[in-house]
């Protein structure tokens, strides 16, 4: 009598087809919770993608805004000037986001304003960017802010205002 490794161990070709057959059924059972897991991670890692590229771009647009020279942003007499570097602040932000590859993004509040809420001199500018933008798959959608001007596609991402001193 002849004796094989597996049936010492008391497995044979039929079981080995068993075990089998349950290792696909428990791999089709945990793709239910994988693959929305998994997609779920792509929107938010889309969303803080934006959220970078936003905050970049709002510094950006600041730095811009601040090589202006503008002596006092209260005074009529640099309208023009203060004209010029909130321009040039937009300007910034578009560029910013178009050399990031970023599109679709509908910025909010793009404008920096000065003499800033700081109080900090008359010749300090702020910004609190906002971007509105359509979520890749949509899985986690309903747990984003939503844009207030498209709720039923688009979410919304609001950057901290940032305040920087001017020129």
């Amino acid at each position: 009598m002849r004796l094989t490794f597996g049936r010492i161990l008391g497995r044979t070709a039929a079981g080995r087809s068993r075990q089998r057959g349950a290792a696909v059924v428990e791999f089709a059972l945990c793709l239910f919770i994988l693959v929305p897991m998994v997609l779920a991670m792509v929107d938010w890692a889309y969303y803080f993608y934006i959220s970078i590229n936003i905050v970049n771009a709002q510094r950006e647009g600041l730095v811009a805004a601040s090589q202006v020279t503008v002596t006092d942003c209260t005074l009529v007499a640099n309208a023009a000037a203060k004209a010029s570097a909130i321009t040039a602040a937009t300007t910034a932000e578009a560029a910013y986001l178009t050399n990031a590859g970023i599109t679709g993004v509908t910025l909010v509040n793009s404008s920096p304003a000065c003499p800033c809420a700081a109080a900090v001199s008359n010749t300090c500018w702020d910004m609190s960017l906002a971007a509105d933008f359509t979520p890749i798959l949509g899985w986690v959608a309903p747990w984003m802010k939503k844009s207030p001007l498209n709720p039923t596609t688009q979410a919304r991402y609001t950057a901290r205002t940032l305040v920087v001193a001017g020129k």
